[in-house]
This record gives C-alpha cells, sequence and structure tokens, in this order.
C-alpha cells in the first residue's frame, strides 16, 4: 500500500481493502470515461452551522481519504464559484495525492450545495456518477441563530443585524417568490408585515399538504433562489424537507445518508456517525484519534425572543414532518 504524502501508512487488512477495490471494478465503471472523477466518492452538502467543518475533520483522518487544498469547493454550485472552463473542479482537487493509489477516495465539503440543488444537482450526477451524498441536519432553529451569530462575528453584511428584521424580510421574500402561498394572515394588508403579523399568521395544513413536493413549490423556489443572489436568508436553509426532496429523487434514498448533529455531541456519537460515513461511502472503519465531538460554532447563549421562537417553530414544523415522512420511520424528529 502506497504512503501517503503527509507520512501516514494505511493501516487495514488486505481482505477489506480488496474487498473496497473489487466493488468498484467492473463494466459500470468502464462505461464511464470519468479517470479521476471515479475516486470522487462523496459530497456533504450540508447544512450550514451543521457540523460539515468536523465532517471534514474526521473524515480525512482515514487513511484512504485524501486531504483537498480547502474543505469547501463549491466549485458545482451557482455564481462566480462555478468555471465553465473547468466543469468538474479539477484543479480543486488533490490529484497528486489521487494519483498515488486507485484505493484513495476524495470528498467535497460544501455545505451551500443543498440549497443550490436547481444547479448542482445535475452538475453532480452529470459529473461524478460514482459519488454518494451526505447530509448532516440540525435543529433548524439552532442552526439559525448560530448562523446569525457567526454572521454578527464576521461583520457580515448580507443579513440584517437584527434576528427579528433578518427573519421576517426573509419569510417576506419566500412569501413573495411564491413559498408560503398556505399562509393565512390575519390583517389581508400585505405591506410593512412584522413578527407579530406572522406570529399571528396560521397555516393552512390541506393546502400545505397539496403543494409542498409539487413543481410548483420547486419553481418557487427557483424563483427565491435567483432573487437572492445566491445568498439565501436566514429561514429558508432550514426548509429541509424542500431541498432534500430533490436530492433524493436524484440520487435514491440508498445514496443520500442523512445524520442528525444532535446525535453527535459525544465520542459515542461521533463513533456511531462514522461507522455509518464510512459504511455509505464503502471503505472500512478505522476509529478515530483521541477524543471526538460534533462542533457546530460556539457562540454567547442568549435567550431567543418568545415571540420569534414561537413564529419560527410554526414555520418549520410542517416542513420537519414532512421530513419524517420523506426520510422514513427511522427518522424521528425531536427538535421540539
Amino acid at each position: 500500500m502506497t504512503t501517503r504524502s503527509d507520512g501516514r501508512v494505511p493501516n487495514l487488512q488486505q481482505e477489506q481493502l480488496s474487498h473496497f477495490s473489487s466493488s468498484y471494478d467492473g463494466k459500470d465503471i468502464n462505461a464511464y470515461d470519468i479517470g479521476w472523477r471515479r475516486q470522487v466518492r462523496f459530497f456533504v452538502i450540508g447544512v450550514m452551522k451543521g457540523g460539515t467543518t468536523s465532517m471534514h475533520r474526521y473524515t480525512i483522518q482515514h487513511p484512504l481519504v485524501v486531504r483537498n487544498n480547502m474543505k469547501e469547493l463549491r466549485c458545482l454550485s451557482a455564481g462566480n464559484k462555478f468555471d465553465p472552463q473547468d466543469p468538474y473542479c479539477e484543479s480543486k482537487y488533490n490529484l497528486v495525492e489521487l494519483s498515488h493509489s486507485p484505493d484513495y477516495i476524495v470528498g467535497d465539503y460544501s455545505p451551500g450545495y443543498i440549497w443550490s440543488f436547481p444547479v448542482t444537482v445535475p452538475r453532480i450526477q452529470h459529473g461524478f456518477p460514482m459519488a454518494k451524498i451526505i447530509v448532516l441536519l440540525r435543529n433548524p432553529i439552532d442552526r439559525l441563530f448560530s448562523q446569525h451569530n457567526m454572521d454578527l462575528r464576521n461583520d457580515l453584511v448580507v443579513r440584517d443585524p437584527n434576528l427579528s428584521n433578518g427573519v421576517v424580510n426573509d419569510l417576506e421574500q419566500m412569501h413573495f417568490m411564491g413559498l408560503f402561498p398556505f399562509v393565512r394572515f390575519v390583517k389581508s394588508n400585505n405591506k410593512n408585515r412584522t413578527l407579530m403579523d406572522w406570529y399571528m399568521a396560521t397555516i393552512d395544513k390541506e393546502h400545505f399538504s397539496q403543494f409542498h413536493g409539487t413543481q410548483e413549490e420547486v419553481t418557487a423556489w427557483e424563483r427565491y433562489f435567483e432573487s437572492t443572489h445566491i445568498n439565501l436568508g436566514i429561514v429558508s436553509q432550514g426548509l429541509y424537507a424542500v431541498m432534500l426532496r430533490a436530492w433524493i429523487k436524484a440520487f435514491t434514498r440508498e445514496k443520500v445518508l442523512v445524520l442528525k448533529t444532535e446525535n453527535m455531541v459525544d465520542e459515542e456519537g461521533v463513533e456511531t456517525a462514522m461507522r455509518k460515513v464510512y459504511k455509505h461511502v464503502e471503505i472500512p472503519y478505522v476509529p478515530l484519534e483521541g477524543n471526538q465531538r460534533f462542533f457546530t460554532g460556539s457562540y454567547q447563549q442568549e435567550e431567543m425572543d418568545r415571540v420569534l421562537n414561537m413564529t419560527l417553530q410554526k414555520m418549520f414544523t410542517p416542513f420537519n414532518e414532512q421530513l419524517e415522512l420523506l426520510l422514513g420511520a427511522k427518522w424521528k424528529d425531536s427538535w421540539w
């Protein structure tokens, strides 16, 4: 077995390696003229503030997983990150390292991929037919709060520094683009709505069930996505059921591994998760080094405004319920 450039020698049983190698030999591989892209074996597509940095840190400890020059390649998503002259992001991958052994694999850890599915899904399907998908999901309200604090810490000006204003602005934008036709407001006037207007609004569950999962919803998401100029609002990134439906439809449920961040806060949880990850990408399990836990970003704990919290719960709940139906009986939503 070839020694990696970082000096580590893979410590794996020969029968494990032979099983791994043989699983990708044969006519399926020969049918594609994909070269090095056969070694791009997984994409960690999200979510932002869900633990993708920790997933990157843990997976690259595996002796068969190659480290790229950067964690988030982001070169398959929309906007100026995509280079038509390099459609498969060849310049972003560590091809020198990959060339040392056909058993080496590599991944891309770009949390923005999950919500840019209208453009990212077909690019991965076309360019990386061997790849599988990994998703980390976190309580959408905690995720939102963590992202808001990160934005403040990094002095980002994309979103309103006032959390309530940022939430309302995003809800209004999604509603304007047709994503929330099932929301019923107490006041008919749709100008200058406030957080209290959204708090007092109700969800028409029958209308939601008729709208969710339809082409109309996908089209509305595409309109919203384009309207944000690729800088999605802070609420929309928690509509997991909308985004994941497209990925599962494209890649099948078996090729999409979904993990809950809250289950990986201690060493036992991390080990369980990484066993699932290695099985998913078909490499042998190798224990992690030292004590491990998932980190989703640290910030000063503050109590979220009760009205804001209850408004977000109301808006996320129907999507979370659909998420359980989408992912199957093993997925249990215990976020609230």
